[in-house]
């Protein structure tokens, strides 16, 4: 969630709408540079995905070591109360629109997904977690059998776009709900429970080969849409495809989801195998996290529009911003949230400094 800040750092030249508010008295923003534009597109092609999919992996964790009602409930507070919370103060009060969400759209979804999950995996029958555990975990216990789950990822990406011309629209409102991208965000959280049952086989998944033949065919896919979108018109986003059963919709969905897959899966695979112990560096920036992707939308925007008015370039201004934000973030967190009980809601309870025993028990 970190990269949150490096996504949204330049979007007052991504969003024209956002940079006009931000920016009134300036005419004309120029276009966003191509080298900004291809590490945006990198790092859209699997940030969320990975998100989910760990989000997968992590719920069936929690529940394993304590049960699947304490897992909802914690859940409910951590990311329903505080995507109302904060998205409430934060977009949709300074908006006029209370309904709003912005970029909380993505918890919006999570726990969309979270809600489903449990009911249906803990408290039925047909869909209980037992009976969908091989079918979910199959394609994690040989690599080879990642080329079936790509297909299926493939047909998945076509099935999910297709009613939204090529796109996956965002629901950055709670009165937007779309099928399609709750199922495809969907499908990455099952493979993250997938990929926890199959954990035992993490380490022939994790093997010098295979994190070296993804890493090869996620740079080399990098390449070909940087170069590809440099020379022809063919090439599109995701986001501005808008087009439904042409050649351009196959060929596009089919890019993107191979693309996203071999992302998705080196870069989890390769932070595995370098991180199997305990930092208390990562541990520090998996805290800061969530609250940093909170509080750093209005932030990173108000850094770049005055950097910006200052006379620096879209260049300085994106590199500045990053830092700037961070830091500015790190602030707020520690001076509304860490010591405050705002941290039960975005790091639990347990997690938390401020305790009151009488209340909440030690």
């Amino acid at each position: 969630m970190l990269l949150g800040i490096v996504i949204h750092a330049p979007l007052i030249f991504v969003d024209k709408s956002v940079g006009k508010e931000a920016l009134p008295e300036i005419d004309y923003m120029p276009e966003i540079e191509p080298w900004i534009g291809v590490i945006l597109l990198w790092i859209n092609s699997w940030r969320m995905p990975t998100f989910f999919l760990m989000a997968g992996f992590m719920s069936i964790l929690v529940i394993q070591r304590t049960n699947p009602l304490f897992f909802f409930g914690d859940r409910l507070l951590r990311v329903g109360v505080t995507m109302v919370l904060f998205g409430f103060f934060l977009i949709g009060y300074p908006s006029g629109n209370y309904l709003h969400i912005g970029h909380f759209w993505f918890l919006y979804c999570l726990i969309v997904i979270i809600c489903i999950f449990v009911l249906s995996s803990f408290f039925t029958n047909a869909l209980n977690i037992s009976r969908i555990k091989p079918i979910i975990s199959w394609t994690f216990f040989r690599p080879w059998r990642m080329i079936i789950f790509l297909l299926v990822f493939i047909l998945i990406r076509l099935l999910c776009s297709f009613p939204y011309n090529g796109n996956l629209p965002l629901p950055d409102s709670y009165s937007k709900f779309f099928i399609g991208t709750f199922v495809y965000y969907g499908f990455w959280f099952y493979a993250g429970v997938g990929l926890y049952f199959a954990k035992s086989q993490i380490l022939e998944f994790s093997s010098f080969k295979v994190i070296s033949l993804l890493g090869l065919l996620s740079i080399f896919s990098l390449m070909l849409a940087a170069f590809v979108i440099d020379t022809y018109d063919f090439f599109v986003t995701p986001e501005t495809l808008n087009e439904s059963f042409t050649l351009r919709f196959f060929l596009m969905n089919m890019y993107w989801a191979c693309t996203t897959s071999f992302w998705t899966f080196f870069l989890t695979l390769f932070f595995q195998r370098i991180l199997y112990r305990r930092s208390l560096i990562i541990s520090w920036l998996v805290e800061l996290s969530y609250p940093i992707y909170i509080f750093h939308l209005v932030i990173a925007i108000v850094v770049a529009a005055e950097l910006f008015r200052a006379g620096y370039s879209q260049s300085e201004v994106f590199l500045m911003t990053i830092p700037l934000t961070f830091a500015c973030c790190l602030v707020s967190y520690y001076v509304l949230v860490k010591f405050t009980p705002l941290n039960w809601l975005v790091n639990g309870y347990r997690k938390s400094w401020l305790k009151i025993p009488l209340i909440f028990g030690k």
